[in-house]
């Protein structure tokens, strides 16, 4: 699987290589937001994607872009997984 860690779409339905895109369909708010992304950072296979996506973000040289709904949430759970 290929990851464009400069690139966070954050809209529904973005698919697999998006990790911080609810699936098709989602309608929740951001409280359901947030607490979908607490379950995938417990998902091993999730987890380590996020947190490489932190990483990649903390670059002192990302330039990271961020689309969709959840992009304010997106990038507050990146700068707490990796500080």
């Amino acid at each position: 699987m290929f990851y464009d860690f400069s690139r966070i779409i954050t809209d529904p339905g973005a698919g697999e290589n998006h990790p911080f895109s609810p699936p098709q369909g989602w309608e929740g708010d951001e409280s359901a937001y947030r607490a979908l992304m607490r379950e995938r950072y417990r998902s091993p296979g999730y987890r380590t994607v996020l947190l490489a996506w932190a990483r990649a973000y903390a670059r002192p040289d990302a330039d990271v872009h961020f689309e969709g709904a959840w992009s304010t949430q997106a990038k507050e759970i990146l700068a707490h997984l990796y500080p």
